[in-house]
């Protein structure tokens, strides 16, 4: 009983092996050769040479830009030195390039922007290539530099009210251009934009960019022979309020005078300024602005005047009614006239035909009384009208 199961049990045992070897063949015949076996792979056992190994896929030709899930190009433009609400230039612009997976090459790898754009009407007002001022740099750079007038040339062909306008100071870095390249355009005020694979976000910093300081001058004409000064002023600034004139006392304690020369659109602002007591009195003309004021000193001198002031009434009437004035004043002019002339001819007859001097005392003789003889210059006559005509024509005897 024991003799058969064991010799049964036997050639199970033989089959199973030879099953199991012959499965293990199979499964050798199917791994690539070119997988080594960790054996190989330190060295402890040589590769085998005869069965050759299978020549891999040949692999896809390589592509001149790396995809983006690799190792894409990174790049940040940082504005360093904010812009305020006003921006008075020139300004110091200093800006912060940085760069991964790349090189900064100005003109080979990287190229940089300065647009100035009109907030109001969204129109590019002038572009300025400042890829110069960028230095070779592994992957970081500092670029600084002097924002003047000279970047705004020509902006008022396109913009021509830029300089009441907000203006969009609009920076962009381009890194390893071409269509695989990346765009970075600056945003932020007080912050980084970050690119990664082409794609920017952010706000873009805006500021009114003023391009000269105001100035002014205050316009002093006298009055001849009145104690009086007209003033205006001249200026010129961009965002101009108030344009205050302040004259003090010649000792400078108090204030004597003040008035708003600002224009009225175009038309200057004219004002009286009135002072009897002479001196020479100085003053501040300031023009006041959004981003400060700007102050235009000077004196004013009042000479010494002798004013007399004429507090006679005026009335508009004619001496005859119905006349002119003119008319009236002629016809007086006559009448005085002749009466003048009047008055002279009744003096002079009263002066040159006057009695004449009585002669020295002659001896007494006694003559008969002469019949119609004038008592006075003695002549005699044939009859008493010719007597009362002489004395009435000759000595204005009645």
């Amino acid at each position: 009983m024991d003799r058969p199961s064991r010799r049964l049990g036997w050639h199970a045992g033989f089959v199973l092996f030879v099953v199991a070897v012959t499965l293990g063949l199979a499964l050798v015949a199917f791994v690539p050769n070119s997988v080594a076996s960790p054996a190989a792979a330190h060295g402890t056992v040589a590769p085998r040479t005869a069965i050759q190994p299978v020549a891999p896929k040949a692999a896809p030709a390589a592509h001149t830009s790396v995809h983006p899930s690799q190792s894409p190009t990174q790049a940040t433009l940082w504005l360093v030195t904010p812009l305020g609400t006003y921006t008075i230039l020139p300004f110091t612009t200093t800006l912060s390039i940085m760069v991964t997976n790349s090189s900064i090459d100005p003109g080979v790898n990287t190229t940089l922007w300065l647009n100035i754009t009109d907030y109001s009407t969204h129109t590019n007002c002038v572009s300025n290539d400042i890829t110069d001022l960028v230095s070779p740099a592994a992957s970081t750079e500092y670029v600084s530099f002097a924002l003047t007038n000279s970047y705004f040339a020509n902006d008022t062909k396109n913009c021509p009210t830029i300089g009441g306008d907000v203006v969009i100071l609009n920076l962009t870095l381009i890194q390893n251009g071409g269509p695989n390249g990346v765009v970075v355009t600056q945003g932020v005020q007080y912050g980084i934009i970050s690119v990664v694979e082409g794609i920017g976000w952010g706000v873009i910093p805006t500021s009114s960019f003023i391009f000269s300081q105001p100035t002014s001058k205050l316009n002093v004409v006298p009055v001849a022979n009145l104690p009086q000064t007209m003033l205006s002023a001249n200026y010129t600034g961009q965002f101009v309020g108030k344009v205050q004139l302040t004259i003090y006392s010649p000792n400078g304690a108090s204030v004597v005078y003040s008035a708003n020369l600002h224009w009225n659109g175009s038309t200057p602002t004219v004002v009286t300024w009135t002072e009897v007591t002479s001196g020479v009195y100085p003053y501040v003309l300031t023009v006041f602005t959004g981003y400060g004021s700007y102050n235009n000193t000077g004196t004013i001198t009042v000479p010494l005047l002798a004013v007399h002031y004429n507090n006679a009434t005026f009335s508009n009437q004619t001496f005859i009614k119905g006349l002119s004035a003119g008319a009236s004043g002629t016809l007086l002019l006559v009448v005085g006239l002749i009466v003048g002339m009047i008055v002279a001819v009744v003096v002079g007859r009263l002066v040159w035909g006057g009695p004449k001097a009585a002669g020295p005392a002659q001896p007494w003789t006694a003559k008969p009384a002469a019949t119609n003889e004038c008592s006075v210059c003695g002549k005699s006559f044939t009859t008493p009208e010719e007597l009362a005509d002489h004395s009435k024509t000759e000595h204005g005897m009645q």
